[in-house]
């Protein structure tokens, strides 16, 4: 990381941290002129804001700021925005807003080197002795450009720390690809699955974007080739999940990807049974219209093999029916998920999931709902809790047990330890919250009916944890601002830092903000992981421990302890404000 000063740099945390649960309805345009005062939500054009910083911080994804003309200093906390495409900022408005004025807005503090991009956004850039851009802006914009070029990287191994540009420690670089390098020219990524073809053993990887979803070819790892972009409902939310089974008729393996997104797109089903040529949409399921998250359950991740065909079920969380309860469909016809059961009784919005199977050896078995095993649970990350269902009979879940902790924040999401004795549970905004380290919880599951906190990871910086994967002894983690972040849990409730990849590299700091690694996927039979950074694109790293002994800290925030600067109070009350549905029922 070296480039320590640009604190905002690129930064989609306004956006996110904002609207991290729910959009609803078109978003709002945002309002800035020299007339203006920095107070209120600067949604009233007759009351607009009178800076880009004021007016930025309100701003969330997709939102539009319009600008009117007049001369507006550009610091280093707004000056990514006006060309990353995260908020759209659009210069030459009348001092009413009416219309278009005759003349772009004047913008001092720029790089000379954007004014051909700036221009077409309504801006021209002033040169402005002093209001001249610093020398760290000018080389953290020389470092952004670079990292935005269409061209695909290849293998990069971790020497002294850096991959490239990349912070790392026993992580190597195996291929980036940027999003100018995708087809569909995307402005962010989101979630990530991966996908080996059992017919020919070919691993693949499936990119949620902004507009839609990518799939790459990894049969050459250093230099992955795009098969087909799949375009979907404009929408900073993806959710993607990979079913496969082998079809007796056919005599070969058939796969299907499920993709859901905040956006009026339904479940869009995907087949895969053309590859390495194309896919295809074969279907959209529209018994909701916006979901957040899909899952499966009884299916390995590796695979997307059902362990029994009968029990495997698909998860749809957070939609926009029954206050964003979990909705459960079964597979026997993969194009046509058949709907069996909802978590309507409950009354509680389910954010993320993760299933496992009890035998009927396990002594936890007895406190399955029919008071023997074998039986299917299913963990409900529920904002404010984990609730655990038996859904074994899926038309009838029950509820076994709901789960809170001091210090909650928002439980986002989370992954069975092999043996499902232990739970890891991501919780999103308490290093926001409280300006605590990287956390990561781990609950005792050996009684089904009051699970226990039992052990945590404090990390090394206050960089977010936002999902996370148990594969046998390790832990992968996409960590946000820091990127991946690998653990060894040989001990569940003391898990250790065995190494990283951070795939933000600028700004510096590790800070509690919502931008950097979103997704991970470690299951490929390759080794290799997927990683998606909403900014710099698709990234396939392997660990390689070289080095065994604990990574060096990477570069921390400036923040302490339990205290709170003010940037990381202000990305908490919007999120507070913002991360939670309006209506829970």
């Amino acid at each position: 990381m070296k480039f320590p000063h640009v604190l905002l740099f690129i930064s989609f945390s306004t956006w996110l941290g904002l609207c991290e649960a729910h959009h609803a309805g078109p978003h709002p345009i945002l309002y800035v002129a020299e007339h203006g005062t920095d107070q209120g939500s600067c949604h009233d054009p007759k009351h607009p804001c009178q800076s880009l910083d004021y007016a930025l911080r309100q701003a969330g994804k997709g939102d539009r700021v319009q600008v009117a003309t007049g001369t507006y200093p550009v610091s280093e906390n707004s000056l990514f925005y006006l060309f990353t495409g995260a908020i759209d900022v659009v210069g030459g408005y009348r001092a009413d807003f009416s219309g278009k004025a005759k003349d772009k807005t004047q913008l001092t503090g720029v790089p000379a080197n954007l004014r051909a991009a700036l221009a077409k956004k309504g801006f021209r850039i002033i040169r402005d002795r002093k209001r001249a851009p610093s020398d760290s802006v000018t080389a953290a914009v020389n470092v952004y450009q670079r990292l935005q070029k269409p061209i695909v990287q290849g293998q990069l191994p971790c020497r002294n720390g850096f991959a490239g540009d990349f912070p790392c420690h026993n992580v190597d670089l195996v291929a980036r690809i940027p999003l100018s390098a995708m087809s569909s020219h995307p402005t962010s990524t989101n979630d990530i699955w991966g996908f080996v073809d059992l017919n020919q053993q070919r691993e693949y990887a499936l990119i949620g974007l902004d507009n839609g979803i990518a799939i790459f070819d990894l049969s050459t790892p250093e230099s992955p080739r795009e098969v087909i972009s799949i375009p979907g409902t404009s929408s900073i939310w993806r959710d993607i999940k990979v079913y496969q089974y082998f079809d007796h008729n056919a005599q070969r393996y058939l796969a299907y990807a499920y993709v859901t997104t905040e956006a009026n797109q339904g479940l869009q089903i995907i087949d895969l049974n053309q590859l390495p040529d194309t896919a295809k949409v074969v279907n959209t399921l529209m018994d909701f219209k916006r979901a957040h998250n899909v899952n499966l359950s009884a299916v390995d991740p590796a695979t997307g093999l059902a362990t029994n065909p009968q029990t495997a079920l698909l998860h749809i969380a957070g939609a926009d029916t029954a206050g964003g309860v979990f909705r459960l469909y079964r597979l026997d016809d993969p194009v046509h998920p058949s709907l069996v059961a909802t978590g309507a009784s409950s009354g509680s919005y389910m954010h993320d999931s993760a299933g496992f199977w009890i035998t009927a050896e396990d002594p936890r078995s007895a406190q399955c709902a029919a008071g023997q095993g074998p039986c299917h649970l299913l963990a409900d990350f529920s904002e404010d809790s984990i609730d655990l269902w038996d859904i074994t009979t899926p038309s009838q879940p029950k509820l076994l047990s709901q789960t809170s902790y001091a210090g909650v924040g928002y439980v986002h999401s989370g992954s069975w330890s092999q043996d499902g004795r232990y739970l890891f549970v991501q919780d999103e905004l308490d290093e926001v919250q409280y300006g605590q380290p990287t956390t990561l919880r781990i609950f005792n599951m050996d009684d089904l009916v009051r699970p226990v906190l039992a052990g945590q990871y404090r990390g090394t910086t206050l960089a977010i944890d936002h999902n996370g994967f148990a594969v046998g002894t390790r832990y992968y983690m996409s960590n946000y601002r820091r990127g991946l972040t690998v653990l060894d849990i040989s001990d569940p409730l003391q898990p250790t830092e065995i190494g990283y990849f951070d795939t933000f590299p600028v700004p510096a700091e590790n800070s509690a903000q919502f931008d950097g690694a979103w997704g991970v996927y470690p299951y490929l039979p390759s080794g290799h992981i997927l990683v998606s950074d909403i900014a710099n694109g698709l990234f396939v790293v392997k660990v390689v421990e070289q080095n065994p002994v604990n990574p060096p800290p990477s570069t921390p925030s400036h923040s302490s302890g339990g205290t709170m600067d003010w940037l990381t109070l202000l990305f908490f009350l919007l999120a507070v404000t913002c991360h939670r549905p309006p209506v829970k029922s």
